[in-house]
């Protein structure tokens, strides 16, 4: 099932002109700022929904949410329910998805569909009331639980492809979201065409099975230096003196510093081939920039020199794209102490402030990278 599809069947023209008065906007500048956000919902609702806690969380907001009535189940019904969603029932929903992103989400569908920045606003919020009038039928027709929700949720991804734009996935995060499902149909569609016995052929895409390849490699180098450093530590621990003992120490710590010197270059490698193929592609996927990494009061780690410097050299030579990172961190406090100096990092090797847009969000793991025309 289609749910964005059958919001879309909903909005009649007499609906879009309700809710575009409602807001002092045109019919038209109503159903593209529609367009815009209920696609950019239905996302971010299926990427939360990737864990139980979360399908658990929104599934109670929907119920603790439901009207009295129950949920509009025509266009007649849901006018009045939408333009006197005097409670922000909608809203609520958005906020809940969206977080710190509101603002930005609101800025680009007020620019995209040429709508003040208010009216943007009220339309995010009555995509949430649409979105959340058609998922509340969907788990009253069909009595689904918090677990059968989260499944709901996540069924609309494919219908996603093609409906968010890269920008708008890069800036929401959910350009891994689609791009595993593509990737994962994809496969499903290879292994389907085997089984009938079609003759399927497909091409090699060497940058790709390079990452696989490289990644696969980097815990073993990793475990190696670890068993190295060990052994160099317990030899140098047992050690009594002498000339004998003082060369296998050293011998020792040659070796780990030429493994660690190892598995460096060969991380800048695999950073580099990654962002090579992001560039080229330069449809707003997101890439981890491995070796970037922070210390304890939220400045760049020591370590992070060298990725840095290639990060800021592969943007510089290709000045027609625009850049934009998202850097992560247990507070919003302390994410947006990261971001600034990963910014200023940046802009240290040349890279012009206004290309960058750096974007502090709450949560584990490194900083992605985005390119975009």
């Amino acid at each position: 099932m289609n749910i964005l599809q059958t919001i879309q069947d909903l909005l009649s023209p007499q609906l879009l002109a309700k809710i575009g008065n409602s807001v002092g906007e045109s019919p038209q500048a109503a159903k593209s700022a529609l367009a815009q956000s209920l696609p950019a919902l239905m996302g971010s609702a299926a990427a939360q929904a990737s864990s139980p806690q979360g399908a658990t969380g929104l599934f109670n907001l929907l119920r603790d949410k439901t009207p009295q009535g129950g949920w509009a189940t025509s266009a007649e019904s849901l006018l009045g329910q939408v333009t006197g969603d005097s409670s922000g029932t909608g809203s609520s929903f958005v906020n809940t998805l969206l977080g710190s992103k509101v603002n930005m989400l609101r800025d680009f569908i007020a620019s995209r569909a040429g709508v003040r920045s208010d009216s943007a606003s009220s339309l995010l919020g009555t995509g949430g009331h649409l979105l959340m009038s058609s998922l509340g039928k969907q788990v009253a027709t069909q009595g689904l639980g918090a677990a059968g929700f989260g499944e709901l949720l996540r069924s609309q991804i494919p219908h996603l492809q093609g409906l968010l734009s890269p920008d708008l996935a890069g800036m929401l995060g959910l350009g891994n979201l689609l791009s595993h499902r593509a990737a994962a149909s994809a496969g499903a569609a290879t292994a389907t065409a085997e089984q009938v016995g079609r003759e399927t052929v497909v091409p090699p895409f060497r940058p790709s099975s390079t990452r696989i390849l490289g990644r696969a490699l980097v815990p073993l180098a990793l475990a190696l230096a670890a068993i190295l450093l060990i052994v160099h530590r317990y030899h140098r621990s047992s050690s009594v003196g002498g000339t004998s003992d003082s060369a296998s120490t050293f011998r020792g710590e040659g070796a780990v510093n030429s493994t660690e010197a190892q598995l460096s270059k060969f991380n800048l490698a695999d950073l580099t081939d990654r962002l090579k193929t992001a560039i080229a592609g330069h449809d707003g996927n997101p890439v981890d920039l491995q070796g970037v990494a922070f210390d304890g009061s939220g400045t760049l780690s020591p370590a992070a020199s060298d990725s840095v410097s290639l990060v800021g050299k592969m943007i510089n030579a290709n000045p027609s794209l625009r850049v934009t990172i998202a850097v992560y961190g247990k507070t919003a406090e302390e994410a947006t102490t990261r971001a600034n100096a990963l910014q200023e990092a940046l802009v240290k090797t040349g890279v012009a402030s206004d290309r960058l847009t750096i974007q502090p969000e709450v949560g584990d793991g490194m900083p992605k990278i985005s390119f975009h025309q």
